[in-house]
């Protein structure tokens, strides 16, 4: 029942079926699955089929929550507690509930092949999007409406919203992009998604981090048909990717395939990762005025966001704050700037040392396997250290710090050390004072990178 409840929340999480099936909506189908899921680990724990549930990251889980609420409810006061919630509280429960569910081989392998499947089910929505006719698209910004900035195509071709307005009715937004399945449409022509993956650079950035996988079961299964599937899931992955024009999911499947070759041929595995990776640099990404436009507009939210860790360093302007203290109103594009902004030094050094002993638990299951542990984990291990690393560079240019996505994965990871810790009880992953301290000069020397780039960069423009 436990693993029944996470696989459905992961499910509804990333896809979110009840933005397209309006008999869905009335049933707050997220919270109907994560109480199936609470109340099966429940019956777990009460019937002794679970340990009590522990991993290394819940101590940094635990503080960076905790500041996260003292410095954002003395600024905006009960609109603190929402906005806390609403950021961070949703995905801490979908963490918990993947980590502590899922601590058994054929749970994890369960968890992993859900997400496979629904980067597969993205990636065939995407790649029909891509191919479809532009269509008028009427805007529905109305405030107060919870599908604000979504649409509905009127059925009329189109070459630009130009045309949709002139030949439309008046008083109405109009866009002209391609519409796919289930209602979604592009935007800018960029293949997307909808919910938490509206933006095509997160659809990029998700897909790439959930490849990996792919790759795990063909390590484990090694049948042919397995390998055909690997093969096809990759490749509607690297498409899906050209097809969002992301330049940070260039980078991030970069990443992927590099790790996965450096590991095989030793660094020499940099350059066939690249060879692989080719189609996508060559193919994908964004050129000319609408690429320009969103490199200034970038440079402008890192300026800003820089100018609040120098007014508020140790105690940021607070959780979801961000876009209420710039003009345009933006989140800030970047996950270490914003965590710094809204949490001062002190939060974004908790919040990186949750995502440091995240890859440490499959680094570590990786690097000094203890003995007597199932081989087959260890291509799970090294495909969360991959998606991992891919992550960490996709959301140089996201606001990812609180996605339930990115939660997922840290749910994973402690799912791995409670997978271990049941059949190698004597296997540790600890945290010494140095490792902290490496991790802060890490986050300053970065943030140290972003200021001078963003204000060299904002006196040449």
């Amino acid at each position: 029942m436990a693993i029944a409840g996470t696989l459905l929340l992961v499910f509804v999480s990333l896809l979110r079926p009840q933005e397209f099936i309006p008999a869905l909506r009335p049933l707050s189908i997220l919270n109907l699955c994560a109480t199936i899921a609470v109340v099966g680990l429940a019956f777990e724990l009460a019937l002794g089929k679970q340990r009590p549930p522990s991993t290394p990251q819940l101590p940094w889980l635990a503080a960076f929550i905790l500041w996260g609420l003292l410095v954002t409810v003395p600024r905006t006061g009960s609109e603190g507690l929402t906005a806390t919630w609403d950021h961070v509280g949703l995905s801490t429960i979908f963490m918990l509930l993947v980590a502590f569910s899922a601590r058994t081989w054929g749970r994890l392998r369960s968890v992993s092949a859900m997400l496979l499947g629904v980067g597969a089910l993205l990636c065939c929505v995407c790649i029909h999007q891509a191919m479809q006719p532009s269509e008028c698209i009427v805007m529905d910004a109305s405030a107060g409406n919870d599908h604000a900035g979504e649409g509905a195509p009127d059925g009329r071709s189109c070459d630009s919203a130009w045309e949709c307005e002139r030949n439309g009715k008046p008083h109405t937004d109009y866009a002209c992009e391609k519409v796919g399945l289930f209602g979604t449409f592009s935007t800018g022509k960029r293949v997307r998604w909808r919910g938490t993956l509206a933006d095509p650079n997160e659809v990029a950035v998700a897909l790439a981090a959930i490849m990996p996988f792919s790759l795990a079961f063909a390590a484990v299964a090694r049948r042919f048909w397995v390998s055909v599937v690997t093969v096809v899931i990759i490749g509607l992955t690297l498409v899906t990717v050209i097809d969002t024009s992301s330049r940070g999911g260039q980078l991030v499947v970069l990443t992927v395939f590099g790790l996965y070759f450096v590991r095989r041929y030793g660094w020499k595995g940099l350059l066939v990762g690249a060879l692989v990776a080719a189609p996508v640099l060559l193919f994908g990404g964004r050129s000319g005025e609408e690429a320009e436009s969103s490199e200034v507009e970038r440079l402008d939210l890192l300026y800003e966001g820089m100018d609040m860790i120098r007014a508020h360093p140790f105690i940021g302007v607070g959780i979801g704050q961000f876009v209420e203290n710039v003009p345009t109103a933006q989140t800030a594009h970047n996950s270490y700037v914003l965590a710094c902004s809204e949490l001062g030094f002190p939060g974004s050094l908790l919040w990186l040392m949750l995502v440091y002993t995240s890859i440490k638990i499959p680094w570590t299951v990786l690097s000094r396997p203890p003995a007597g542990l199932d081989a087959r984990v260890l291509p799970f291990a090294l495909a969360l250290v991959a998606a991992f690393a891919g992550i960490m560079v996709g959301i140089f240019f996201l606001s990812f710090c609180y996605k339930a996505f990115l939660f997922i994965y840290f749910g994973m990871s402690g799912a791995l050390y409670g997978l271990v810790r049941r059949s190698c009880p004597e296997f540790e992953v600890r945290v010494a004072p140095k490792e902290i301290a490496r991790v802060l000069v890490a986050d300053v020397a970065l943030l140290a990178f972003v200021l001078v780039f963003s204000h060299v960069k904002a006196a040449h423009a």
